[in-house]
């Protein structure tokens, strides 16, 4: 029995080391283990006429954020450091700062909205998006203090409306008393 259980055990083993094979087939069959294919894509169309760039372009650094912010504002001039390197959305950033310049201070909730589909289009190095979040704050708040200045013009207009009331208030009551003290002058002249 004992032999049995042996070649019971051996013939396992070797079925098991082997793996499946056909019956009939004497030769002994290696595993094959089929990597999973990646998926083909099939390009539609023709292929885009344009060379890709020997570099991929670069983001701008919150340095060059700031520069030409300040240019756009009437600030410093352009330094001739990088004037080759091309950065992403650089005529878009230039675009938006120069609007920045002119409405900012008017229209702060339009150039917020704007700045948020800016800073939203691309992912940002850490440095520039820093940047945006300042501007976005420095936004926020002239939006706040515009809003501030609003509600002070329209409280000073009515102290001023009811200044007015008073004081046509105090000149009718006065012209009352001129009258009352013209009348008993001539009353008392009779």
């Amino acid at each position: 029995m004992n032999k049995f259980v042996a070649l019971v055990s051996l013939g396992m083993i070797s079925m098991l080391s082997a793996g499946c094979q056909l019956l009939g087939s004497t030769e002994p069959s290696a595993t094959v283990v089929e990597q999973p294919k990646a998926p083909t894509t099939v390009v539609v169309g023709t292929p885009n006429p344009k060379p890709r760039p020997k570099q991929p372009p670069s983001y701008p650094s919150a340095q060059q954020l700031v520069q030409w912010h300040a240019q756009q504002c009437g600030g410093f001039a352009a330094t001739a450091q990088d004037n080759d390197e091309t950065f992403i959305a650089e005529p878009q950033l230039k675009q938006f700062f120069a609007r920045l310049c002119l409405r900012g201070q008017t229209q702060p909730q339009e150039m917020l909205a704007e700045l948020e589909v800016v800073s939203a289009q691309y992912y940002w190095p850490e440095s520039s998006a820093r940047y945006f979040w300042l501007l976005k704050q420095q936004l926020i708040a002239n939006a706040q203090m515009r809003q501030e200045l609003q509600a002070q013009k329209q409280e000073q207009a009515q102290m001023k409306a009811r200044m007015q009331k008073t004081l046509s208030s105090l000149a009718a009551i006065e012209q009352q008393l001129l009258q009352r003290s013209t009348q008993q002058e001539s009353d008392n002249e009779y």
